[in-house]
């Protein structure tokens, strides 16, 4: 009851969104030029969004819209700095339009309403929204769904200006991460999609949640077929944005590439097993020996710490032991992974296992990988407009019902 009242009062009671976000400024060491841009941003926001609203249906209210950006800049803006095109600050991000260090909490950007926009709900994400247990794609497909969601945060700013809905490409970071990420608001919704990006309990599996709600709205042929395609054409845009992640893919793929042709030939995989077991169980000997004599545990302790860094120095002698017991304990666990390689059905899962990773991973050796991304979009959308066909049926069916 409580709730509704609120509810009741948030309706007739305008808030003073300014006045908020002004309060939260007194508190930051921002400079006037950046207190400026802000309030701005958040005037012209506040202007546009009932139409913005009127016209596209599947996206937040205007105050949760706008309470997300001034929570955002309350809690993890500690610092911004605006900078001008080829100054001398301009080196700091290089060939770019702006710097985000989220463990900083500071945002470095051109002076430029919808860029310090997108800045800001860069910031606030987690790198990845996708479990480990998703090989490449925990890294790939969570980044392809966050910075669609910044574009997409950005819209209201950038392609409406009180007149007219005007969409400018060039103005949109990506037209890729931008196409893709209005499949899913389309066909999932916002506020699944706004679930998933602000999930803070990691332990659970929303590409799972995600697969099963496409199946039961779009039956399983049309999941599994864009479900697919999304995962490629992830992996293929991370490769074309990141030059790092690329190089990461590269050097993962000859290492799965090499392993699977290590198990190709099963009497040389059990003497590579057998050799590695045999090398785990000889240093949890000298393990076991060094915990146990005072003198050689010493000796371990000042050999140790002479090879490291003073901020990874080995404290105490207690610590050394301690930590001497956990890396035993990862060595038997490792002896116990590989003897379970050794069986038939473990071994043919073990190989499952890495073909399906070689499979994704081939995707970096593709020479013309605009033409890939633009083969597999088409494909995406091929589909896409057959579940927005399924969609458009159950929404004709409810409505001849009423």
């Amino acid at each position: 009851m409580q709730k509704k009242n609120e509810n009741f009062l948030d309706k007739i009671v305008k808030k003073d969104y300014n006045n908020e976000l002004e309060t939260i400024l007194e508190k930051k060491y921002f400079d006037e030029n950046v207190k400026s841009i802000l309030l701005s941003t958040l005037y012209k926001i506040e202007a546009a969004y009932k139409d913005y609203k009127q016209v596209k249906q599947n996206a937040d209210t205007k105050e949760e819209f706008i309470e997300k950006i001034i929570q955002i800049i309350q809690k993890d803006c500690n610092e911004i700095k605006l900078i001008k095109p080829n100054s001398q600050e301009n080196k700091i991000i290089g060939n770019k339009t702006f710097l985000v260090e989220k463990n900083k909490k500071r945002i470095i950007c051109y002076n430029v309403e919808r860029k310090l926009l997108y800045c800001i709900s860069k910031i606030s994400k987690k790198q990845k929204i996708i479990k480990d247990d998703y090989f490449l794609i925990n890294e790939t497909l969570s980044n392809l769904i966050n910075v669609g969601n910044n574009i997409n945060t950005v819209e209201p700013l950038r392609d409406f200006n009180g007149y007219s809905w005007t969409i400018i490409p060039r103005e949109i970071e990506s037209i890729e991460h931008n196409l893709i990420y209005q499949n899913l608001l389309i066909l999932v919704g916002n506020k699944f999609l706004t679930n998933w990006i602000e999930n803070k309990e990691f332990i659970i599996d929303y590409m799972e949640i995600f697969r099963n709600k496409f199946c039961d709205e779009y039956g399983k042929e049309n999941a599994v077929n864009f479900i697919n395609v999304l995962y490629n054409i992830s992996i293929l845009i991370d490769i074309k944005f990141n030059k790092k992640s690329k190089e990461k893919m590269l050097k993962l793929y000859q290492d799965v590439k090499q392993q699977l042709e290590n198990i190709e030939d099963n009497k040389k995989f059990i003497e590579e097993i057998t050799k590695e077991k045999r090398k785990l169980t000889k240093e949890i000997r000298k393990i076991d020996e060094t915990i146990n004599d005072k003198s050689l545990l010493q000796e371990e302790y000042i050999k140790r710490n002479e090879l490291l860094p003073l901020k990874e120095k080995i404290f105490s002698i207690r610590i050394l032991r301690n930590l001497m017991v956990k890396e035993r304990k990862e060595k038997i666990e490792k002896i116990n992974e590989l003897n379970e390689f050794l069986k038939p059905k473990k071994f043919v899962e073990y190989k499952k296992e890495l073909e399906n990773k070689l499979n994704y991973l081939k995707l970096v050796n593709i020479k013309d990988l605009q033409q890939e991304i633009d083969k597999l979009n088409i494909e995406l959308q091929r589909i896409f407009l057959k579940c927005f066909e399924t969609k458009l049926e159950k929404i004709r069916k409810q409505t001849r019902i009423y």
